[in-house]
């Protein structure tokens, strides 16, 4: 698998506008995205705020859930960035 991640620009929000902004400058969401061999989504996760950090967003993942909880099967692997 493959796994892409990248924060999206997404107007603040009101109560907590300093939680969405991020180290590049601006107001986001942060999305990740796995994909098999062939480019097919895995998984998808779009919903952590900007200032979320990528291992925090992926611990929080149902594949990064999974991988902690050594709950893949034999014979897959996940690369990543």
């Amino acid at each position: 698998h493959r796994r892409l991640g990248c924060a999206v620009k997404s107007p603040p929000k009101t109560l907590d506008a300093r939680q969405y902004y991020n180290r590049k400058g601006f107001h986001a969401i942060v999305v990740q995205v796995i994909v098999d061999a062939r480019r097919r989504f895995m998984c998808i996760r779009a919903k952590e705020k900007g200032s979320t950090n990528d291992a925090t967003v992926f611990r929080a993942s149902t594949m990064g859930m999974k991988i902690l909880q050594c709950q893949v099967p034999p014979g897959y692997f996940l690369v990543g960035d």
